[in-house]
C-alpha cells in the first residue's frame, strides 16, 4: 500500500492530511516536567491523536514539515514506544543539562533544515515502514520500525542506511 502526502498549499494545516475529523498538535512544552500531557492518543505521555493505522501514524509525524511549520521536539514528534520514549527523554535531559543538542539533526527528515513538498509512506512489512521524500531536492528514505503496545502501533526506532536513532541516543 502506498500513500502520498502533498504539501501543495491547499491544506488547512498540519492535520488536514489526517482522515477522521479535526485534531490538533499542541505546542511542545518547555521543561521536562511539562512534557507529560493528557491526549486522545492513549497514555498521558502520548502525543495527541496517535492513529491506529501504522501508515497514518507515520504520515501524522510529517504533518508539520508539509505545512512548513516548526516541528515539535523529538519526544513529541511521533507515537513512540514506552522504551524508545524513555531513551529519547533521557537524551533530551542529558543534552539540556550539558547545553548541547542530542543529535545535531532531525531524525524524521535526516537533516537539520527542511523544504519538503511530499512524503511517500510505504509499508515494507508488518513492522517496518519507509517514508520517502525530497528535502531541498535531495532524496531521503527514513525507515520506521514499529511495535505494538496494548494493541496500538508505536514507533520503536527510526533508521537510514547510516544511523539508527536508538544507537545514536543511547550512549
Amino acid at each position: 500500500m502506498l500513500l502520498l502526502l502533498c504539501g501543495c498549499g491547499m491544506l488547512d494545516g498540519p492535520l488536514a492530511i489526517q482522515q477522521g475529523g479535526e485534531q490538533s498538535i499542541e505546542e511542545a512544552p518547555a521543561t521536562p516536567e511539562e512534557r507529560t500531557v493528557p491526549s486522545t492518543g492513549g497514555a498521558p505521555d502520548r502525543p495527541p491523536a496517535c492513529p491506529a493505522d501504522p501508515v497514518e501514524l507515520v504520515r501524522a509525524a510529517y504533518a508539520p514539515y508539509l505545512a512548513n511549520e516548526q516541528p515539535v521536539p523529538l519526544d513529541r514528534a511521533a507515537c513512540w514506544s514506552t522504551s524508545t520514549l524513555a531513551v529519547i527523554r533521557g537524551a533530551l535531559d542529558r543534552a539540556e543539562a550539558s547545553g548541547t543538542a542530542p543529535l545535531g539533526f532531525d531524525p524524521l527528515i535526516d537533516a537539520q533544515e527542511f523544504e519538503i513538498d511530499a512524503v511517500l509512506v510505504e509499508r515494507v512489512d508488518q513492522n517496518l515502514l519507509v517514508a520517502r521524500f525530497s528535502n531541498f531536492s535531495t532524496a531521503h528514505a527514513v525507515y520506521w520500525t514499529l511495535t505494538t503496545e496494548e494493541g496500538h502501533p508505536r514507533v520503536d526506532d527510526l533508521h537510514t542506511d547510516r544511523w539508527h536513532l536508538l544507537e545514536r541516543l543511547d550512549h
